[in-house]
């Protein structure tokens, strides 16, 4: 099958090269409208953005993602000399989008929120074994649905590039590191979520992703993958250090199980 897929893409971007002086037009973004606006050209965009989105899901095991996934996993924030900033716990079953978010208010205080619908923001929050208050669960569920897709993003982008609701673009190729990438948006087109996109920045020849430009809070922020880590079939980015190296992302303790109960994956390791 695998060999079948490629015989069909050296097809398509031989057809592709066929039309290569078109592409030059692709970088003026012309829109519908423009006099030499022609809508091929944008078929031909989401088709190479598709065809590469298939090859770096395969990368990492995407064609095992289905409906019967839960995952759970921390994602941990460390400073350069290894000191722990801040963790949080992540859970999601995506059959019934049941969602559990864990970690540690700046005061100290440790808090539990569970999601009984995610995509609803439907659930409880629970601050020192407290219920919080019905006045302000509404505000709570929602920076703690933000939080948690976020998470869950760092994590699992590789594997859901072909998801419903997300779109992707293709940038002119540009070379990093005396390496040759191309730059991929990701656009999760979620309006409940306050990250609207992110660039992927892939390894042309391994399809692999080795950078990633997120914003937070309107400040666009560039992380290394640095690390790596086969979780059954799946490969995650475990370490992606910030491109000033003073802070890093980890994410830690990994489970991918197949549900109602077939363990797909199991990582304990911690760090």
């Amino acid at each position: 099958m695998r060999r079948f897929r490629l015989l069909q893409y050296a097809y398509v971007f031989l057809s592709l090269l066929l039309v290569a002086p078109l592409c030059t037009r692709l970088q003026a973004q012309l829109e519908p409208g423009d006099p030499d606006y022609d809508p091929s050209l944008s078929d031909y965009q989401n088709l190479a953005a598709t065809l590469l989105a298939e090859d770096v899901k395969y990368t990492y095991g995407g064609e095992l993602w289905t409906d019967s996934v839960f995952v759970s996993f921390d994602f941990v924030v460390y400073n350069s000399t290894h000191e722990e900033l801040v963790r949080y716990h992540n859970e999601w079953n995506r059959l019934t989008d049941e969602a559990v978010l864990s970690g540690t208010l700046p005061d100290g205080r440790s808090y539990e929120v569970r999601f009984s619908d995610l995509s609803q923001r439907t659930g409880t929050m629970m601050v020192d074994s407290v219920p919080v208050p019905q006045e302000h669960l509404k505000e709570a569920l929602r920076n703690s649905y933000d939080r948690l897709n976020n998470n869950l993003r760092w994590l699992l982008t590789p594997v859901r590039l072909l998801d419903s609701g997300i779109t992707l673009q293709l940038l002119n190729d540009s070379g990093i590191d005396g390496k040759w990438m191309t730059p991929m948006k990701v656009n999760f087109n979620d309006s409940l979520s306050s990250t609207s996109h992110a660039l992927v920045y892939i390894n042309a020849n391994y399809k692999n992703i080795e950078r990633w430009r997120i914003s937070y809070e309107g400040v666009d922020k560039e992380y290394i993958w640095r690390l790596t880590r086969r979780v059954g079939p799946y490969l995650f980015a475990t370490r992606l250090w910030a491109d000033d190296f003073k802070t890093y992302i980890q994410l830690e303790r990994i489970k991918v199980k197949l549900l109602p109960d077939d363990d797909v994956a199991q990582n304990n390791n911690g760090k």
